[in-house]
């Protein structure tokens, strides 16, 4: 037997080989280790003599009815029982990757549906998929829209009038839109309004360009009218304190009042035209796999799993 082992182990220690010696480990002798992994116990035999050549130590000593290791085995023994459960724990990683239940989405969502259940429903899905990671950050619905073209980001929630050309889209939400006017304003009595009433008055309006502002501005010119909005913020609370302030009148969404409201000194009046019933979608780039993280995430906000 050779004194001397080879230098390159990986190249002649397969994992195989480890497997059944392994194998004969567990079983105590080459006939149930081979019956075990599917082999002849000549074979077997052979697979564990080979490996003693390439090692250069003795690893067994072979008896009529039980195999016993020397202290070389044993040694070889823990480091084979570490590098296959390292293996199998890799496997494991890797199939994750490629059924959708590990890895990271990059999801961007519109500020106002922020307002709906979003946060609730990206929680329950990072609890229900704990190796899935999640990396946000809000943006205007037309911005969600173009970070989904240019591939920045994997899913978006946005509001729009028809699903984006190259994209997959679900319903996520209903999205409708109210009136937010302070306590004595000449609006605040009044049970719904128009977009002709709106235009009369000062709008506190969200940042040019986004999916709200446009579509105010769109129904406006329809009816011949321009919006008088010479003050713009970002962000929701925003909008609420320069309507408190008495600056004038909000648009935000209905859920906002459910859900944060009601805010002191303000009241809401319902909008009773149809362009103030939306809808939220939930989208991706159309050859998305389904199978993806992103594509987990796109069916669960698209199929409602997320909602209490």
């Amino acid at each position: 037997m050779p004194k001397r082992p080879a230098l390159n182990l990986p190249r002649h220690v397969d994992l195989q080989t480890l497997r059944v010696f392994v194998a004969v480990a567990e079983q105590g002798n080459f006939k149930k280790a081979a019956a075990q992994i599917s082999m002849v116990p000549s074979a077997v035999s052979r697979r564990i003599q080979e490996l003693e050549r390439v090692l250069g130590v003795q690893l067994v000593n072979r008896t009529p009815h039980v195999v016993e290791f020397t202290g070389a085995g044993q040694a070889l023994l823990e480091r084979a029982h570490r590098i296959l459960k390292e293996l199998d724990g890799l496997s494991l990683d890797m199939a994750g990757f490629t059924d959708g239940t590990r890895g990271t989405v990059r999801l961007a969502a519109s500020v106002f549906s922020l307002m709906e259940s979003l946060p609730d429903d990206l929680a329950r899905f990072t609890q229900q998929f704990p190796s899935i990671g999640l990396s946000f950050q809000s943006l205007s619905s037309r911005q969600v829209i173009e970070a989904l073209r240019k591939k920045q980001i994997d899913v978006g929630v946005f509001a729009a009038s028809a699903v984006p050309t190259g994209m997959r889209a679900q319903v996520y939400r209903d999205d409708r839109l109210t009136l937010l006017v302070r306590a004595g304003h000449p609006l605040a009595r009044r049970s719904s309004v128009g977009i002709a009433d709106i235009a009369a008055h000062e709008v506190i309006g969200p940042l040019a360009g986004t999916e709200t502002e446009q579509l105010l501005a769109d129904q406006a010119r329809r009816h011949g009218m321009r919006m008088r909005s010479s003050i713009r913020v970002a962000s929701f609370d925003g909008m609420v304190m320069m309507a408190q302030a008495g600056f004038g009148v909000a648009i935000v969404p209905a859920n906002a009042w459910q859900r944060f409201g009601p805010f002191r000194g303000l009241r809401r009046v319902e909008i009773h035209e149809p362009w103030a019933v939306r809808q939220l979608l939930v989208g991706m780039l159309a050859g998305t796999p389904g199978a993806s993280v992103a594509g987990r995430l796109f069916v669960w906000l698209g199929e409602g799993r997320g909602r209490g």
